[in-house]
C-alpha cells in the first residue's frame, strides 16, 4: 500500500510536471503557427503536429486519471469503463507517439540519401496519405487489442496505468500483442537509432570528399553530433518508457518509489521530443525567441530541419 504522504508529493509532481510539458507544447504550438507560412520542410512541419498531437492526449490522460486518482486515493469513477476508456486514449497516444517518431526519422532518412522515395512518400500532398496510414495503424492495432480482450487502465491500489488482459485471451490476441505490441515497443526505438546512426554516417563520409571553409567544414562537423545526439536522445527515451511501464509495477514496492518513477518516466516522454525540436533546431529556437520577445523580420530565414539541410 503506498503511504499517503508518498501519493500526494508524487501527485503533486505528477501535476507540475503536466502542466510544464502543456506549456512546452504550447510553445511550439505557436512556433508551427507563426512558421505555417515559412519555407518550412512540409512533412517536417506536419509529422511534428502529430507528435504535439500526441504530447497533449498524454496529458489529458494525466489531468483527468492519474493526478486526481492519486490525490484522491481511491476509486473516484468507481465504473470501470471510465479508466478503461482515458487508458484507450493512453494507448493511441503512446503508439502515435512511438510511430510518428520513427516517420519522422523515416523522413530525414528519405530526404538525405532517397530524395525520390521521399518525394513519392513524404512531399506534397502524399504526406497527409502517409500521416493517415500511420494514425490508421495506431487506431487499428488499439481497437483491436481492446476487442479481443486487452486494454490499459490504471490501478487504484499502486496509482499506475497497466495493462491487463481478460484470462481466456483468444491465441489471436496474445500473437498480436507478442507480434504487433511488443515488437514495435522494443524494435522501433532500436530502429530509430539505427536510422540517425546511419545518417550521421552518410552526412560525415559524404561531404568529407567535398572542398570548403573551415568554418564550413566545422559547422557540418557540429550539425552530425547534434543529428546523432538528438537521434539517440528520442530512441533512448522511448525504449525507457517502454521498459518502465512493462516491468516497473513487477519490482517489489511497499513505498512506491518505483511507481513513482515509472510515472515520472512516461510522463516525461510526452515533453522529450518537443525539447530536444527546441534545443536541436536553430531556426525554430529562434522562432521562439521571436515571438516571446515580440520580435520581427522583414525576411525569415529558411526554416528546415537539420538533417534536411545540405547547405
Amino acid at each position: 500500500m503506498v503511504e499517503p504522504a508518498v501519493r500526494v508529493v508524487a501527485a503533486s509532481v505528477y501535476l507540475i510536471i503536466s502542466f510544464a510539458t502543456i506549456v512546452i507544447n504550447g510553445l511550439l504550438i505557436m512556433v508551427l503557427f507563426h512558421l505555417k507560412n515559412a519555407k518550412l520542410k512540409r512533412s517536417f512541419y506536419f509529422i511534428i503536429w502529430q507528435i504535439v498531437i500526441c504530447g497533449l492526449l498524454t496529458q489529458f490522460v494525466e489531468l483527468s486519471l492519474i493526478v486526481p486518482a492519486t490525490y484522491a486515493g481511491y476509486d473516484i469513477f468507481k465504473y470501470k469503463q471510465i479508466p478503461r476508456t482515458i487508458g484507450f486514449v493512453d494507448a493511441i497516444s503512446y503508439n502515435g507517439l512511438l510511430y510518428f517518431s520513427l516517420t519522422l526519422a523515416i523522413s530525414r532518412l528519405m530526404a538525405i540519401i532517397f530524395p525520390r522515395a521521399n518525394m513519392e512518400i513524404f512531399e506534397g500532398r502524399r504526406i497527409f496519405g502517409t500521416i493517415f496510414f500511420v494514425w490508421s495503424l495506431d487506431w487499428i492495432f488499439v481497437v483491436l487489442t481492446v476487442a479481443t480482450g486487452c486494454w490499459n487502465t490504471f490501478d487504484f491500489k499502486g496509482f499506475f496505468l497497466k495493462h491487463e488482459c481478460k484470462p481466456d485471451l483468444s491465441q489471436f490476441a496474445i500473437l498480436l500483442g507478442k507480434v504487433w505490441g511488443a515488437s514495435t515497443a522494443n524494435y522501433f526505438p532500436a530502429m530509430m537509432l539505427i536510422i540517425y546512426v546511419i545518417l550521421f554516417l552518410y552526412v560525415r563520409f559524404s561531404f568529407q570528399t567535398k572542398t570548403g571553409s573551415i568554418a564550413y567544414i566545422k559547422k557540418r562537423r557540429r550539425q552530425e553530433y547534434l543529428l546523432l545526439m538528438q537521434g539517440f536522445i528520442i530512441s533512448f527515451y522511448l525504449e525507457l518508457q517502454n521498459i518502465a511501464f512493462m516491468y516497473f509495477p513487477r519490482i517489489a514496492d511497499p513505498l512506491g518509489i518505483v511507481i513513482f518513477l515509472q510515472n515520472v518516466i512516461v510522463q516525461v516522454g510526452s515533453a522529450v521530443n518537443a525539447a530536444v525540436i527546441f534545443s536541436f533546431n536553430k531556426e525554430i529556437r529562434t522562432s521562439l525567441i521571436n515571438l516571446v520577445f515580440c520580435r520581427t523580420s522583414k525576411q525569415l530565414h529558411k526554416v528546415t530541419p537539420l538533417s534536411a539541410s545540405h547547405k
